[in-house]
């Protein structure tokens, strides 16, 4: 097993449930509309106040990315770093704010060279970016 698996699976013990999804178009849409909006350059995030006293996460990947088998390994690496983030207590998952993640392009291409830290690197520099992370 390659170095970087080994670093993802240690990394993954450090929470304990996924963070819930946010599934309904017209949610996405108030985010995008009036959520606060950050980019870097393999994501770009937007966060907005939510009323369910609990953070949720959206992730949009567009065809533009990849193939199916490539948007899908993008959301799980998303996932997987929010997940550990809030697991590691760099964050409280008790916000209430709604959370969506938009991949660019690049993101397929280092995807496809399984570059888990890159992508969680990225994701902290988001999150410290709209003020979530010290």
């Amino acid at each position: 097993m390659c170095c970087q698996h080994n670093t993802a699976r240690a990394l993954s013990k450090t929470s304990e449930k996924p963070i819930p999804s946010i599934k309904k178009t017209g949610d996405f849409k108030r985010v995008f509309n009036k959520g606060r909006c950050v980019a870097g350059h393999m994501f770009v995030m937007y966060a907005a106040e939510n009323e369910k006293n609990m953070l949720r996460l959206g992730i949009s990947v567009s065809k533009k990315v990849g193939s199916a088998v490539v948007r899908s390994r993008v959301k799980r690496l998303v996932r997987e770093c929010m997940r550990i983030l809030a697991g590691s207590g760099g964050f409280c998952r008790d916000l209430s704010y709604d959370l969506v993640v938009v991949a660019r392009p690049l993101a397929g291409g280092l995807v496809e060279k399984s570059v888990f830290l890159s992508v969680k690197n990225q994701i902290e520099k988001l999150l410290r970016k709209h003020g979530f992370l010290a």
